[in-house]
């Protein structure tokens, strides 16, 4: 979500395409939806399983056969078919880019083995992500995180040295033993 929105801005103003059915990609559409674009769309090539994703995530299902139209749509793109074959190319994506007067487009590919021919890094206005870059980001915020709650354990070890416990221990009245 913080990679679409460097590329495209707030979430509200793009429009997200989750091309296929695996586990990975339902968890990042969803996370694209709740960060609040303002269409998440699902196609597969099995058209039940398309709907039966659309319903989990409560939104519209679109025919794979419009693949090239629903790309000049979509501002994000998370792939999730795990065919084996490249389902996104450099021709695909040509196309969808000149219709889109090259507005870029942000993939996601988490198909294992990729469901993206690599060589579309090669187009500029394409920024794809597969699951090692998502890892790596992954990591980062971890790094992140840890070295935050680092400093505030520096903090409150320093406070706590700071803090007067022998004059509190003095003024608190503890009831006598009966």
């Amino acid at each position: 979500v913080k990679v679409a929105r460097d590329i495209h801005g707030e979430p509200k103003h793009s429009s997200c395409l989750l091309n296929g059915a695996g586990e990975m990609g339902e968890m990042l559409a969803s996370s694209m939806q709740s960060a609040g674009v303002k269409q998440l769309l699902v196609i597969h090539p099995s058209a039940a399983r398309a709907e039966t994703v659309g319903q989990t995530l409560n939104c519209h299902v679109g025919e794979m056969e419009d693949l090239t139209q629903l790309l000049t749509q979509s501002d994000i793109v998370v792939t999730s078919i795990n065919t084996r074959k490249f389902v996104l190319n450099e021709g695909f994506l040509r196309t969808a880019l000149k219709a889109r007067k090259r507005r870029p487009i942000f993939i996601i590919d988490t198909g294992v083995p990729g469901d993206v021919d690599p060589s579309i890094e090669n187009l500029e206005d394409v920024f794809l992500f597969t699951l090692d870059d998502l890892e790596r980001v992954t990591k980062k915020g971890r790094r992140s995180r840890a070295e935050e709650a680092e400093t505030a354990w520096a903090i409150i070890d320093e406070k706590t040295k700071e803090f007067d416990f022998h004059n509190l221990k003095q003024s608190v009245v503890l009831p006598e033993k009966k």
